[in-house]
């Protein structure tokens, strides 16, 4: 990790997310500007996390590691997202692993400040809850899609949840998102290459372009 002196950026990227707004009383000096390489651990699964984060720009996978050594995917994480927020009354220690899967830049708060200077912000505390609350929710979804609705529709939905900005939804390999999404790499190739087809993306090496938002929103406008 490489901490950036860049006071400009840092203003802008939070100007551009609006980032004051979710403090009673916002004090620029509190922030940090990180940037992460590929493959770089963002987080460590039982280690102390000093840093509450704010994805501004790539990507990264979470990983749950087994007894065994295994990683597992759970999750894509893009920008806005935040991270660090359940570990807030985890006393910072980190319960998963996140890794860049692209170079990442975030804007970062300290714990230390968290805990010395807004213990009492009942704004910045709102805003925490409500962060854990969409993954909660975003989780809840997921698991009704896998468990009631074809896998293309798991897929769509995966899709239109991971869009970057420039409408990139970005992968490892098909092997590992296909673990991810819980379908054998057949299946999954099966209907990549469907909507592929159907001129909804585009694939290349670890990534898919949407091309058509409609034609995936048109799948889940029964859910």
């Amino acid at each position: 990790m490489k901490i950036l002196s860049n006071p400009k950026s840092l203003k802008k990227y939070i100007d551009k997310h609006l980032l004051n707004t979710h403090f009673t009383d916002f004090n620029i000096n509190y922030f940090e500007l990180h940037k992460f390489e590929k493959n770089e651990y963002i987080c460590v699964a039982g280690q102390k996390l000093n840093y509450l984060y704010f994805l501004i720009e790539g990507s990264a996978n979470v990983f749950l590691t087994l007894k065994d050594g295994r990683q597992i995917l759970i999750s894509y994480l893009i920008p806005f997202h935040v991270i660090g927020d359940v570990e807030l009354k985890r006393f910072g220690i980190s319960r998963l692993d996140v890794v860049a899967s692209q170079e990442c830049l975030a804007i970062a708060l300290p714990f230390e400040i968290i805990n010395s200077k807004l213990g009492k912000d009942f704004k910045f505390w709102q805003y925490a809850v409500e962060t854990i609350s969409e993954k909660l929710e975003s989780t809840t979804e997921t698991l009704i899609i896998s468990s009631l609705y074809p896998f293309k529709i798991k897929f769509a939905h995966h899709l239109l949840n991971s869009t970057t900005k420039d409408d990139i939804v970005n992968f490892d390999s098909l092997t590992s998102l296909a673990v991810f999404l819980g379908v054998s790499y057949r299946q999954l190739l099966r209907v990549v290459h469907e909507f592929e087809n159907d001129g909804i993306i585009k694939k290349h090496k670890s990534s898919f372009q949407i091309e058509n938002f409609d034609k995936l929103e048109i799948l889940l406008v029964d859910f």
